[in-house]
């Protein structure tokens, strides 16, 4: 049992970080939306997530689009951008909401 809650908890870090990454690349890369083509791309070339599927990031992006913190611009589902709320939570002007990794912590 505890070799499965263990697992649970390093699956859960994973996501949340990759959700942090998500909304750091969206912000570096506004005003203009991105392409998830783009950030897939750019998030298995860090290597930080190891192997990372497109439909394992369209999960984190539909997570963080129903937290307000990105927006699919045209409707099209093949772009990504953050919004306002996003761009504060990346900045610091708010804080860091539940199921990401904060934003913040390593500077503490």
């Amino acid at each position: 049992m505890r070799n499965v809650l263990k697992k649970t908890d390093i699956q859960r870090a994973r996501r949340e970080s990759l959700r942090r990454a998500i909304l750091i690349v969206a912000n570096t890369g506004r005003p203009l939306a991105t392409s998830r083509e783009l950030l897939l791309d750019t998030l298995v070339n860090t290597r930080e997530f190891g192997p990372l599927s497109m439909r394992e990031l369209v999960s984190e992006i539909d997570y963080l689009t129903g937290k307000d913190l990105l927006r699919d611009p045209d409707g099209s589902g093949s772009h990504i951008q953050i919004t306002p709320t996003g761009i504060d939570v990346v900045e610091g002007a708010t804080p860091t909401p539940t199921g990401i990794a904060d934003m913040h912590s390593a500077e503490t």
